[in-house]
């Protein structure tokens, strides 16, 4: 979701004041600004969850900085920029204000009290009492604004159901997400953690996926960075199928937004049509991705495309090797089929379908449909079987309704991966 207007300023970033005098090291010609109460204090405390945090796990630092305010997170990064400074060099004294900060104001520097400055030394000693270096350090907090946001709800302004139907956007949180993104825009190339990095991404957004939370900032960020990653690729294609589906389209048509704010979801052609390309894109970089296929031969049902659906699921078939996959593969193959007008092929496809998940409602229904269609009414009642005799408080177990939740099946594991990969030092 993309949040302009209301959504996408900080009120508050910096207090700002003129020093009256210059210390060593300062560059004359800047504006000197001091720093918001108590922020240097947040960023020493700040600093001991990062390195006392246990990955992973709901301890103090969870909720602790779940409760921050979104100006109070951000700020964290002014801090770290100096942190760093001194991490190089412990005698520098000239502090420049980070760009992103700046504003219409241009370069600035801070002005740290004798005090403010003695406290980032010490967080500074702390760090390196740990034989941190830098990129260790903001390693580790990716991984601990990524709990606090997995933990401790710490998702930031969302679009929350508010009757079932309409969405309406909660205020209330500081975007952890956000905060995990700048942090690894920190890592360049050079830092040599891209591997983790692109991992991190690929079991943050499998994450999201379990849970249904489609965040295309984090998805675009990973892909625009990471563009040659086939399984990032994929979850981004399964994040626009998502988007083209009818009930979020529905959702968001009915969603309640603060004047000036915008959703970056695109008509359900557009979504499916990128969809569609990022599913190509993540199978030119590895082809035997089943889930990848499967995804794209479905997209490409739905835009049209129905013979090259037919020949990409058929791939995807053989590819499954999980019981629910070989479920999708043909029940897509099914509607492929439909779609080009070869029903009795469809009719193959579903029954193959049923044979896997035998109380699944869709391949149930759809041959059911099939014979109604061709007069056939004893066959259209007897496809339906028990779903007829079935109460509604009996469950009629149904792969497809795990469907787009099941990007994300693999979660708990690649998480896990993840922060033993971020938290484990490398060579320089």
């Amino acid at each position: 979701m993309a949040r302009t207007g209301a959504l996408a300023v900080v009120v508050g970033v910096l207090t700002l004041g003129v020093s009256m005098a210059a210390t060593a090291g300062q560059q004359t010609g800047l504006r000197i600004i001091k720093r918001p109460d108590h922020s240097v204090d947040l960023a020493a405390q700040w600093t001991d969850y990062v390195l006392t945090h246990t990955p992973g796990s709901s301890d103090a630092a969870i909720p602790a900085l779940a409760r921050w305010s979104s100006d109070e997170v951000r700020n964290l990064l002014v801090e770290l920029a100096s942190i760093r400074l001194i991490l190089k060099d412990p005698d520098t004294r000239f502090f420049p204000l980070p760009v992103d900060f700046e504003g219409k104001n241009g370069p600035q520097e801070i002005g740290y009290t004798r005090g403010e400055h003695a406290t980032l030394v010490a967080t500074v000693d702390h760090i390196k009492r740990q034989r941190l270096s830098d990129i260790e350090f903001i390693a580790r907090a990716i991984v601990l604004h990524s709990d606090v946001a997995i933990l401790g709800n710490g998702t930031g302004n969302m679009l929350r159901t508010s009757d079932g139907s309409r969405m309406e956007v909660d205020f209330r949180q500081a975007d952890h997400w956000s905060m995990t993104r700048r942090l690894a825009q920190l890592l360049d190339r050079k830092a040599g953690r891209d591997a983790d990095l692109a991992f991190w991404y690929q079991a943050t957004i499998t994450w999201m996926a379990s849970v249904e939370i489609w965040n295309t900032a984090h998805v675009e960020a990973a892909v625009v960075r990471f563009d040659e990653d086939a399984a990032l690729q994929s979850l981004a294609g399964c994040l626009h199928e998502k988007l083209a589906a009818p009930a979020t389209q529905a959702a968001i048509a009915s969603s309640r937004l603060p004047p000036g704010v915008t959703l970056r979801v695109d008509s359900p052609a557009n979504e499916l049509k990128e969809a569609a390309a990022r599913l190509r894109r993540s199978l030119a970089l590895d082809s035997r991705q089943a889930d990848a296929r499967i995804h794209y031969g479905r997209v490409l049902t739905l835009i049209g495309r129905g013979t090259a659906a037919v020949e990409e699921l058929r791939a995807a078939a053989t590819l499954a090797n999980e019981p629910e996959q070989r479920y999708y593969a043909q029940i897509f193959l099914g509607a492929a089929f439909e779609s080009v007008n070869n029903l009795e092929a469809a009719r193959t496809a579903y029954r193959t379908a049923a044979t896997l998940f035998p109380e699944a409602q869709v391949p149930r229904l759809a041959l059911s449909q099939l014979s109604a269609a061709s007069g056939d009414r004893a066959g259209s009642v007897s496809a339906l079987g028990t779903l007829l005799s079935a109460t509604d408080s009996e469950s009629q177990p149904d792969p497809w309704w795990s469907y787009y939740p099941s990007c994300g099946r693999h979660a708990p594991e690649l998480l896990d991966q993840a922060r033993q990969r971020l938290t484990t030092s490398r060579a320089p």
